[in-house]
């Protein structure tokens, strides 16, 4: 009942923008649909690997106590930014002791699961995922076909702007296909975002 109560609580507070009057909030139900050069270009990397250990734990964010979630991610493949073996990744919710949060729009990294990751670094150093679930892909992998991205499982509410994108958004153009394309696309979004000034 405890962690029933808790996770209704937090949907509450991530709902609550809709229809209660605040100030200085910042909630992740809601989001601005990034294209592919806006995801590349608000990142610090782009990796490809999988979600190993994790822990959960109460922290002072955003001027209020939160629950979050650091999962260890190891890499498999550097699409661009700085090698490394693995990274801690830091979302959104999670559960400590039977006290459960639950962030719509965040990305949820399962253990065992390969993803395609975009990273930023939030303004304490940690790595978060870009855009929350517009930056995470899950891989699907079938014996003998190459493994194809899907869409975060929970993306929140993307919403368009006033004005059309100039081109489709970052998930309708990685969404369902190969990994390997989709690598070719990335690099060849950053190698352009470098080359303009």
């Amino acid at each position: 009942m405890r962690m029933l109560f808790a996770w209704l609580t937090a949907l509450a507070v991530t709902l609550a923008p809709a229809w209660l009057p605040t100030s200085g909030q910042a909630h992740a139900a809601l989001a601005v649909a990034l294209d592919l050069d806006e995801l590349v270009a608000g990142s610090e990397a782009c990796i490809v690997g999988r979600a190993a250990e994790r822990r959960s734990e109460w922290v002072e964010l955003g001027g209020g106590r939160r629950i979050v979630t650091y999962t260890r991610i190891d890499v498999e493949r550097t699409v661009f930014g700085r090698e490394r073996a693995s990274v801690w990744v830091r979302t959104l919710g999670g559960g400590v002791d039977g006290i459960g949060q639950v962030v719509s729009g965040e990305a949820r990294l399962r253990p065992g699961q390969r993803a395609l990751l975009f990273l930023r670094r939030a303004p304490d150093r940690v790595f978060t995922i870009t855009a929350l679930a517009q930056g995470h892909y899950p891989l699907v992998e079938h014996d003998g076909v190459p493994a194809t991205l899907a869409p975060s499982p929970d993306p929140g509410t993307l919403v368009g702007r006033s004005t059309p994108l100039p081109q489709p958004t970052a998930r309708e153009r990685l969404v369902g296909r190969a990994l390997d394309d989709v690598t070719a696309l990335v690099r060849e979004a950053k190698a352009r975002l470098d080359a303009t000034p």
